[in-house]
């Protein structure tokens, strides 16, 4: 049996790399973020800047709509920004506040 899972593995990420050697650079980024809209979605920062209503643009006939809505909604925060807005209430132990969960560690990159 642990032949079949070894190469069911090896199978899935197999057909992982062929889909991203023929997906464009946009579809990828597009799917990825995506994923992370839906992640966040039930977190504080999603709903103050609308996660629910960019990821039903996803689906829109424009296949930049999503990014469109996206740049409109979320303004781009710096370190400070985003902390002195929305993490600081982490340290006063809420969870879900940008991200799932709480917040372990905080990093300047």
């Amino acid at each position: 049996m642990p032949i079949i899972g070894t190469l069911l593995k090896k199978g899935i990420k197999l057909r992982e790399s062929l889909e991203q050697e023929y997906s464009s650079p946009f579809d990828l980024q597009k799917r990825e973020l995506r994923k992370l809209l839906i992640t966040a979605r039930d977190t504080s920062f999603a709903q103050h800047y609308q996660f629910s209503k960019i990821l039903k643009s996803f689906r829109s006939a424009d296949p930049k709509a999503f990014y469109e809505l996206y740049k409109g909604q979320v303004p781009i925060h710096d370190y400070n920004k985003i902390f002195n807005e929305w993490w600081h209430h982490t340290r006063e132990g809420q969870k879900d506040i940008a991200w799932p969960g709480p917040v372990k560690y905080y990093a300047l990159s």
